[in-house]
């Protein structure tokens, strides 16, 4: 006796890591959970131009793009993870792709950036700024020491310079953007304060009085 699969339609949001995505998959009946994860580790990369080693060492994370998706149950993994991938590739990559190669960084690069982002900032507009401070910051060669990397990743954003290897988590595509299209500022520090407002400072000393001030 078969039974008939079911149509199921589940919505992603926020910047999820492949394991989280792996168990809301798991809980719908799409994928085994364990089945995802071995998914992830197969080799696309000669099926979609934007990838490449690094994004198959960090098992796709930062490419399955948070969003609506219609699935059904008892898929195959395999199945699933082209899904993501598509729609990475027709809602990002193709709207993207011709600005970032006449850039210095690599869309891997973009989509940690906006993984940090997403982890950092309490929305959109705030991460175009904070955006702005990390790559300044990269730029001049100054750690970027944001919180969210040490939680979510082993690279000691405060001593080493530069960006952990793989992305945090999967960033939305506004995420995404604001890595890519930063706001430039003088700003070299940030941090929020009990309201959850981005206070921002150009200096260390300003950076280091702001924090007393807002204590």
């Amino acid at each position: 006796m078969t039974h008939k699969r079911q149509r199921i339609i589940i919505t992603i949001t926020g910047c999820p890591t492949i394991y989280e995505i792996g168990k809301i998959l798991d809980s719908h009946n799409i994928v085994a959970y364990s089945k995802f994860l071995r998914g992830l580790n197969e080799d696309y990369t000669h099926e979609y131009e934007f990838l490449n080693p690094k994004a198959k060492q960090s098992k796709l994370s930062g490419y399955l793009l948070p969003d609506t998706y219609e699935f059904f149950t008892s898929e195959d993994p395999k199945k699933v993870i082209r899904k993501f991938l598509t729609n990475f590739d027709n809602k990002v990559y193709k709207k993207i792709k011709l600005e970032i190669e006449d850039k210095n960084y690599t869309l891997h690069d973009y989509l940690i950036m906006a993984s940090i982002l997403a982890k950092e900032a309490k929305n959109i507009d705030d991460a175009k700024i904070i955006s702005g401070i990390f790559w300044e910051r990269l730029k001049m060669g100054i750690p970027l020491q944001a919180d969210a990397i040490n939680i979510f990743s082993d690279f000691d954003s405060y001593k080493n310079k530069g960006l952990p290897p793989d992305p945090l988590c999967n960033p939305e595509t506004g995420y995404i953007l604001a890595s890519i299209y930063p706001k430039k500022t003088n700003y070299l520090f940030f941090f929020y304060n009990s309201k959850n407002k981005l206070i921002l400072s150009k200096t260390l000393l300003e950076h280091t009085i702001n924090l007393e001030i807002n204590k």
